[in-house]
Parts: C-alpha cells; structure tokens; sequence
C-alpha cells in the first residue's frame, strides 16, 4: 500500500480534518484516493457508496451483463447499505452547548455550508417554517424537507444528521441534478437555493405575497427576500439592477477599497445581508488557476460612501483619501509580515542545528525590533478605520456575519463556513459533521488566503440574530437534557408544523434506542 503523501495529509489538515482521522482513512482505504475521500468526507458513518465501490472492483462483479439489471444493482445497493448499518458506529448523542453538523454525502459541502447559513436568518426560518408543506407537488415536498432539516439542526439529539432528502428535493429539473454530488461554484449553489424558497414562499405562504397590482420587476417575487437579499445599482446608463451579490477582485487587496473604487454612488438600496464573493479565478494559457493573494476582509463596514447621491464631495474626498492610506499601510503590514516569517525560519533553523549562537542573538533583537514596528502599523491602521466610520452614519453600518472558505485548486477543493455566533459572541466553523468554536485568528488566517464569500449583516439585524441564535442553543440544550423527549412538548418550537415535529422526534427516539443499546 502506498503510504499517506505528505501534500495529502497537509491539504486535508487544512480543510479542517485531523490528522488521526486522515491517516485512519488513509489506511482503511488502503490507498486508494476514491475510497480516502468517501470514508473522510463521510465521516466513516454512511459510506454505502465507498462501499459499493469497493465490491464493484471485485472480479465477481466485475461482469457487465449484471450491471446492466437497475434492479440487481439497486438490490445490492440495500443489501449492502443495511449490512453496513448494522456494523457501522452509531451517531454520537449530542452533548451540552453542541451544535449540529451535516453529514457529506459526496461533494456537497458547499450546499451543507449554504443550509448551515440558511437556518440561522431568523427571517427566512420564520417564512419557511410558516409555508403549507406536503407531499402531492415538488414545492410542498421541497418545503416539507426544508423544515425537517431545519428543525433537525436546531433539534436533533445527535452529533449530526445526514441531510439527503433535503438536498434531493432541490433538483426540480434534470439539468439541477449536476449540483447534487458534483464540485459546483458556492454562489451558484446559493443562488439556486434561495431561488427555490423564494419561488416556494410566494405558492405556499399567501400572507407574503407581493402585491399582484404593482408592476415591479426585481430579484425575487417575495419582497421579504428581497429586503434580506437584493442589491440595487444604478448603472453607468441611469438604469437600475438588481443582483443577489457583488463581486470583488484581488486588485484592490481589501473589500473597503474593493467598495469605494467600484461602487461609490451605485447602491440605490442595500439588503439585510450583503454578500460579497471573492473572485479568485484567473484564466492564463488555457488554465484555469486559483490564486492565494492576500485579500483582508474588514470586521465592520460603513456603506454610506457607496449609496446614490448621499455624500457631499467634500466627503468623499476624505473618504477616498483615508481608504488610500489604509490600502498603503495594508501594503506596509503585508511586506513586514512576510519579512518576519522568512527571518522566523532562519532563526528557528539556526537554533535545531544548535549553530551560529551569536547571530541567533542579534536575529532575535532584529526579531523584536520588527514586530514593534508590525504593532505600530497595524494600530495606525486601526485608527484609520475608526476615522473612516466618524466620517459616515451608523444608518449603513455592517458587522461581518459569515465567510465561505474553499480549500482547494480551481476545478476541485473542500468547502467550510465560518458564522459569527452574536449571542455567544464567538466564531463556529461548520464544517459538514464537525461543529466547533475557533478562534478570531485563525478565521482571519483563513479568510486572507483561501475567502471565497463574505456576507455583511446590517448592525439593525443583530439583535434578531443574537435572539435567534439564543433560541437555537437553548433548544438544542433542551433535546440534550431529555434526548428521549417528544418535541411537541417543548413550548419554544410550537410553531413548527406538528408533522415536522413528530417526523423528527420519531427520528430521535430512534437515535436515543440505538446509542442505548450500543
């Protein structure tokens, strides 16, 4: 068996994996990069799939007469999920303050991360929860698995669930099925997806509908989504249009100078949540190449420079010339940063090989004296900033909500999802099965190098999302004290429809048995 490359272990470790992890995959794959992949991104829970694959290799099977029957392969497809299931380990019961992840069931992490965003819009929960769902039409039926698997995250008593129906339910078309099980673009991803609760809301929530008698011809036909998501622009024509998100460019090496050099004087309004995608994509001798530029992605943003005809020219001279300045220091910070890496690694170097003891002490003066310099900048850059927001009103303030990470090259790679949690006041990674709390660095880390999209929530909204988000942990812990308990019995859920309800607490009594009798 060829052992576990080092370029593998260190691409996996990035995406979030641990190293026990991968190189217990490694081994059980015995190598094979296919079976590797199904058994890490599967969790080792539901690899039916990774299984087959492994049957499918064997000489027994290897006759094309018996894969010709769709119906022989589908009874070894059961055949072989069930004896999995009854050796496979159980899902973990949920412990206190633990969140729920999603289970990959093959390239879909992008859509695990847009679901995970999804189910904590306070908005958006409430429409979709507040939709008539069903089995007789696809709309029914895409709702019904929505509100299972919302409520299977907020309500779940194990570790993580395996979100396949829902994601079935959102191909209505054969050319949708390429987004299931396929490396797809994140913004495609999400756009589909909102697309389809927009087009489900308007059929099966009547309150919410638009108003039939006034002709407007916007983003989405439910003006709720369209205030939570919608961008309009004036164009250099005097039109007016409307997109679900913008999108940045490395060029301008933070989204601040991004905003003030493309879009000054072009928002007419702004949505609840701005989306901002990253574009890392260059095409160079018929290549497709993702590039790894540092690109900063600000905590706070104030957006009053970039909305139509509302600063004075004065203003916006002094905003112009303060986003240079920032863009000149983020240069200075950048090139000192890189500056104190290399000599950290001659330093470090010097001193395993127990060499050149004298210059290892002048390496370490010369060490401080540039990371005082570093703290200087990065404080003359933050009263910048500070200066930047004086200038505007708190009207246009955003707060940074959540950041899209791709690990990966251009054609293939892994997705993850940062969400700031404002009623814990802490960063989670969701990252399919595995959800944890990280530190601020290290999201900055990632987002600099490897940020793919960004969304910005207006500072109004926060309140709701710390209540939501509250509301989310308070249930979860609710399920965790009684994982055994019917959820209809739990006041704070009642307005969930009740066949959703007890859909998913059949589910986790089921869970409860199996994890008893494990």
């Amino acid at each position: 068996m060829q052992s576990l490359p080092d370029q593998t272990l260190t691409r996996y470790v990035e995406m979030g994996y641990g190293e026990m992890n991968i190189r217990q995959c490694w081994e059980r794959a015995r190598g094979d990069l296919h079976l590797f992949e199904q058994f890490l991104f599967d969790g080792c829970s539901d690899v039916s799939e990774a299984i087959l694959y492994q049957i499918s290799q064997q000489d027994y099977f290897n006759n094309d007469e018996i894969f010709r029957s769709q119906n022989i392969l589908e009874q070894i497809k059961n055949e072989t999920l069930q004896m999995y299931q009854q050796s496979s380990r159980k899902i973990k019961l949920r412990t206190k303050d633990k969140y729920v992840g999603l289970l990959n069931i093959g390239n879909t992490c992008s859509i695990n991360s847009v679901l995970q965003f999804c189910h904590q819009i306070p908005q958006l929960f409430k429409l979709l929860l507040e939709c008539q769902n069903g089995k007789s039409q696809q709309y029914e039926k895409f709702v019904l698995e929505i509100q299972i698997l919302f409520t299977q995250l907020i309500a779940s008593n194990v570790e993580y669930v395996i979100p396949r129906d829902a994601i079935k339910s959102i191909s209505w078309e054969p050319q949708e099925q390429e987004y299931i099980g396929a490396q797809q673009d994140i913004i495609e991803i999400f756009n589909l997806l909102l697309n389809k609760f927009d087009k489900s809301i308007r059929r099966l929530h009547m309150q919410n509908l638009m108003a039939t008698d006034v002709l407007r011809v916007e983003l989405f036909g439910n003006q709720k989504m369209n205030e939570l998501f919608q961008i309009i622009l004036m164009n250099d024509k005097n039109q007016r249009e409307y997109h679900p998100n913008i999108v940045a460019t490395l060029k301008h090496k933070n989204i601040r100078t991004f905003l003030s050099k493309d879009f000054s004087n072009k928002i007419l309004e702004l949505p609840k949540f701005l989306r901002i995608s990253i574009n890392r994509i260059i095409f160079s001798n018929r290549s497709i190449i993702k590039l790894q530029n540092e690109f900063i992605i600000e905590e706070s943003l104030n957006l009053e420079m970039c909305v139509y005809n509302n600063n004075s020219p004065n203003q916006k001279e002094q905003i112009n010339k303060l986003l240079k300045q920032s863009t000149d220091l983020q240069e200075e910070i950048q090139k000192i940063r890189l500056y104190l890496s290399s000599l950290n690694g001659v330093i470090q170097v010097y001193e395993n090989e127990g060499i050149f003891i004298d210059l290892i002490f002048l390496l370490k003066k010369k060490q401080e004296s540039i990371m005082n310099q570093l703290k200087q900048k990065e404080e003359i850059y933050k009263q910048n900033q500070l200066n930047i927001n004086k200038l505007t009103s708190n009207r246009y303030q955003y707060r940074i909500h959540s950041i899209v990470i791709h690990f990966g090259s251009a054609q293939e790679g892994h997705n993850l999802i940062y969400i700031y949690n404002f009623f814990l006041e802490k960063w989670m990674k969701y990252n399919d099965i595995s959800v944890q709390f990280v530190e601020e660095n290290v999201v900055l880390h990632d987002s600099k190098i490897y940020g793919q999209l960004v969304t910005y929530v207006n500072q109004d909204m926060i309140p709701q999302l710390r209540s939501h988000q509250q509301f989310i942990q308070n249930i979860g812990n609710i399920v965790v004290a009684q994982p055994n308990k019917e959820l209809q019995q739990i006041v704070e859920i009642n307005n969930i429809p009740q066949n959703v309800l007890t859909f998913v607490t059949k589910q986790n009594q089921e869970n409860y048995r199996n994890n008893q009798n494990y």
